[in-house]
């Protein structure tokens, strides 16, 4: 297989910043706060604008920050070998220095921090532990000395972030309440995104293996791999 076909990209221009944030990929983090708000209006007769936009930026800020970590500590790693299926990192292509990078991810931080206290003084105590794990899962999925991305947990970590969590989370926020349906949703996008993650694995499965990524998809092997996707 061959690399997708690179775009003319000008150094730290505005498709720069959108080949390092990845914004395709934003849905996966809005979609439980639309379904947990819509849930909250439906099951409980309440739903609010502002926290509702609080939750989905939040939600979105968190997925940015993970997907410039990602694109950061891949390239500090230098394990970017060129046999890489899928799309090109702006750090290793040379579209964002690394120096603004780092900044840019510190920066990106301080913003997830802070829509998590406003969420915290919104929702208390509960998700104050959501935000406070998603934080740190979000960096630690590739940052950090043993990143999650070389480990099989990567994709239960995104169906319990991106679908339980995610559901319930903004449900409590709108309602201040736990309501037991919230988790059929939230299993059900938990898993899509879970098999976003699973495909991609199994697309640069080869690779994977070439750099040291014991991904779920490298302990399963190819034909496992595809009962386990349909599943």
């Amino acid at each position: 297989m061959k690399s997708v076909i690179k775009k003319e990209i000008r150094p730290h221009s505005f498709a720069a910043w959108m080949a390092f944030m990845r914004p395709k990929t934003f849905w996966i983090a809005a979609a439980p706060v639309c379904v947990g708000t819509a849930f909250a209006g439906a099951l409980a007769g309440t739903w609010n604008l502002w926290i509702f936009l609080f939750t989905l930026l939040g939600a979105v800020s968190i997925q940015a920050m993970s997907n410039m970590v990602n694109d950061y500590a891949y390239n500090l790693k230098k394990a970017e070998n060129g046999t890489r299926v899928g799309l090109p990192r702006a750090t290793t292509e040379g579209w964002i220095s690394m120096s603004a990078a780092k900044k840019m991810v510190g920066f990106s931080i301080v913003v997830c921090s802070l829509f998590g206290i406003l969420l915290i003084v919104i929702g208390g105590l509960p998700i104050a532990c959501i935000a406070v794990l998603s934080l740190i899962c979000g960096f630690c999925y590739m940052g950090g000395p043993k990143p999650i991305a070389y480990t099989p947990f990567g994709e239960f970590l995104v169906l319990v972030f991106y679908g339980l969590f995610a559901v319930s989370g903004t449900y409590w926020l709108q309602t201040h309440s736990f309501n037991w349906l919230t988790l059929v949703p939230g299993l059900s996008l938990g898993l899509i995104g879970a098999a976003v993650l699973f495909v991609n694995n199994y697309r640069d499965l080869d690779h994977d293996r070439s750099v040291g990524r014991y991904t779920l998809v490298a302990a399963c092997g190819r034909k496992l791999a595809n009962t386990l996707y349909m599943l």
